[in-house]
């Protein structure tokens, strides 16, 4: 299966919660709960057996979401001490709704401090720059006030460019909480409305071209990041995530523009 630069960069992004996305034609939705509390403080146990259902979709530079006919599944299958913290495995897998067919799978590792809130995920970095070795990475930094950005790490990649071969990238990964908010569910028959709450994560790259373009191309990397808290019988953990958009420029000239991608929960069992 190939797969195109926005997911091969973006993936890491995406690895820093739960590896792929979903988001539904128009019917999903987001709106704020106008949380004024300059905190946001969130219980978010997660229990092994509990499965997730989501839909996704790809997102045109420039245009409306498109569902794919592409379910992701995930599982929490075990919780265990891993080096040097609680944390929880979690099996995620996706299928190919017409042909019946498994088109992707992955294991991550979670960990949530709920005494100091603040959420890891294993191997992060790493998957960014494997030069490094595979450690606990912090994603969701809640001791932080709201719309204050935090340090996640940095990015050495490397990317093909079209007409323009391999150009190293490097910049900043941060994220900051954004806000106390809601999602509506992707499942047609019963929606539901789950609270979340919704982390930015931010990457602003740059590379220099090879002659004869000779110039630094940078791109703005966002990657939407909601988390479902406990709160009656609402969902615990990744309730979507969403790429967007974004365009690789240089001196006010787009070079390439890069879709965006997109999970929404569709079901889940407690």
């Amino acid at each position: 299966m190939k797969i195109k630069f926005n997911r091969m960069f973006v993936l890491p992004l995406i690895g820093l919660i739960f590896s792929l996305i979903l988001f539904n034609c128009g019917d999903s939705s987001t709106s704020s709960n106008n949380s004024n509390s300059n905190y946001i403080h969130p219980s978010i146990p997660l229990k092994v057996g509990n499965t997730y259902t989501y839909t996704n979709d790809s997102i045109p530079n420039g245009g409306n979401p498109i569902l794919l006919p592409i379910k992701s599944y995930d599982t929490i299958k075990a919780a265990f001490n891993f080096s040097g913290k609680y944390g929880y495995q979690i099996f995620d897998r996706s299928k190919n709704t017409i042909t019946n067919t498994q088109v992707a799978f992955d294991t991550i590792y979670l960990s949530y401090d709920s005494t100091n809130y603040k959420l890891y995920q294993f191997g992060v970095q790493k998957f960014i720059n494997p030069a490094l070795p595979a450690q606990w990475d912090l994603i969701g930094d809640f001791s932080q006030p709201v719309g204050q950005p935090y340090n996640i790490g940095s990015v050495d990649y490397t990317v093909n460019i079209p007409t323009l071969g391999s150009i190293e990238f490097t910049g900043p990964l941060t994220a900051k909480i954004a806000i106390d908010t809601t999602i509506t569910t992707t499942n047609n028959i019963t929606p539901k409305t789950v609270k979340c709450v919704r982390i930015e994560l931010s990457a602003n790259i740059s590379g220099n071209a090879p002659p004869p373009l000779s110039e630094t191309i940078t791109a703005s990397i966002v990657f939407d990041d909601f988390i479902g808290y406990a709160s009656g019988t609402n969902p615990c953990g990744i309730v979507a995530i969403r790429l967007r958009p974004f365009n690789f420029t240089t001196s006010g000239l787009t070079l390439v523009k890069e879709p965006g991608f997109d999970r929404f929960l569709s079901d889940w069992t407690p």
